[in-house]
């Protein structure tokens, strides 16, 4: 774990931390064994009392070999009523969910000092745990989109993530592929978040100039990438990020200036919102380039990228996965991570709807939002992501 201390409130009691294991036994732990194995959290009063309160417990999630390492999140809690009591949290095994391991070896546990804060202290405290293990910055002085690429220098990959294009699903992999330190830590606080933000040695931007224009350059790479119709991208932006997940922190990151823009306030009202139309009559207006990379069109992504083996569209993602495992000489496996059940459900009139009415509808056909002038003007702005679509996969 990242620091001594913890921040929680009585308003947000809960917080999930990453916890890295070291299996120092040449014997695997395995957790679907008769043993058990849990995280657990104890709760410890400023006079070095025990308090005898029941906490949140997180199961071992994966095997881990002898010698190896293994990251996770765990969950704490502190029920509201203990805050005036409780001084420190203690982290640790527990054996057939009852036997504390730090009874045995008491330097087994990890002790928090319990802080209290604001209600963000859990958005804090990942960002702190993310910034003790990764610089920030850039090596290079590439632009967009080619700072964003990702790279497997030992697997010969190059990766265009476009976003809402099976993206988490395809940077997860490049994670694991990837010659770094920290993966698992990497995949489990979020890909976007942490590749984009910190200097990970994922990125092109985070490798030398000179290896960076190479690797762009090269005709040795498995250079790819995939789209989606782009009139299907927009719905599914636009659903997730306006609409069902509209008070998601991360969400107002590219929410916000549009709210801000069509609302005419800075002071946005989130739970209100914007209609359909009323995204599509400002995204329709803007340049290209300045859109948010959710509804910046796909071609962008692309341009001046040469030698790529191949742009595949989202629904022929299964034979991206048997192109890679050619390339690798293994077995890959893509389960696109962020998709929904898709509604057959119609509802009219959603395009001029508030996303709380929409929400309220429960699930419904994307398809609902549109109307022939919505799609036409849709078709016309995003004509070069129509065509690369079309051409994508022949």
């Amino acid at each position: 774990m990242a620091g001594d201390s913890i921040r929680l409130s009585p308003e947000e009691p809960t917080a999930r931390i990453p916890v890295i294991v070291h299996n120092r036994s040449c014997t695997e732990i395995d957790p679907d064994t008769g043993e058990g194995l849990v995280f657990g959290v104890s709760l410890w009063a400023a006079n070095g009392e025990r308090l005898s309160v029941e906490s949140v417990r997180s199961p071992l999630s994966a095997r881990i070999a002898g010698g190896a390492e293994h990251y996770q999140w765990v969950t704490v809690h502190v029920p509201p009523e203990y805050f005036s009591r409780v001084r420190e949290l203690r982290v640790g095994l527990l054996l057939q969910g009852e036997y504390w391991v730090e009874n045995l070896h008491p330097a087994h546990s990890q002790k928090l000092a319990l802080e209290t804060g604001s209600p963000d202290a859990p958005a804090k405290l990942e960002m702190a745990i993310a910034e003790s293990t990764w610089p920030r910055g850039a090596n290079n002085l590439l632009r967009w989109p080619y700072s964003a690429m990702m790279v497997s220098e030992s697997q010969r990959l190059l990766y265009v993530p476009i976003a809402k294009c099976a993206c988490t699903t395809l940077k997860t992999l490049m994670i694991e592929l990837a010659d770094i330190p920290h993966r698992e830590l990497a995949s489990l606080m979020g890909v976007h978040w942490v590749t984009d933000r910190f200097n990970t040695g994922v990125q092109l931007k985070d490798k030398p100039m000179a290896a960076a224009r190479e690797i762009l350059a090269s005709q040795d790479y498995f250079k790819f990438t995939v789209v989606r119709d782009p009139v299907e991208r927009i719905l599914s932006a636009y659903l997730e990020k306006f609409v069902y997940k509209r008070h998601n922190p991360r969400n107002l990151l590219h929410t916000r200036p549009v709210l801000e823009q069509v609302q005419q306030s800075a002071d946005i009202d989130i739970e209100r919102g914007i209609t359909f139309e009323e995204f599509v009559a400002h995204i329709t207006q803007c340049s290209p380039h300045d859109l948010d990379s959710h509804w910046r069109p796909q071609y962008l992504y692309i341009k001046g990228v040469p030698h790529f083996h191949g742009i595949y569209r989202l629904e022929h993602i299964d034979q991206l996965a048997s192109d890679l495992g050619e390339h690798l000489g293994r077995g890959i496996t893509l389960d696109h991570q962020n998709r929904t059940e898709k509604s057959t459900s119609m509802l009219d009139g959603a395009a001029r709807m508030l996303p709380g009415d929409i929400e309220a509808a429960g699930s419904i056909d994307p398809a609902s939002l549109l109307d022939e002038t919505i799609r036409d003007r849709l078709a016309s702005y995003y004509s070069e992501d129509v065509q690369l679509y079309h051409q994508a996969g022949r």
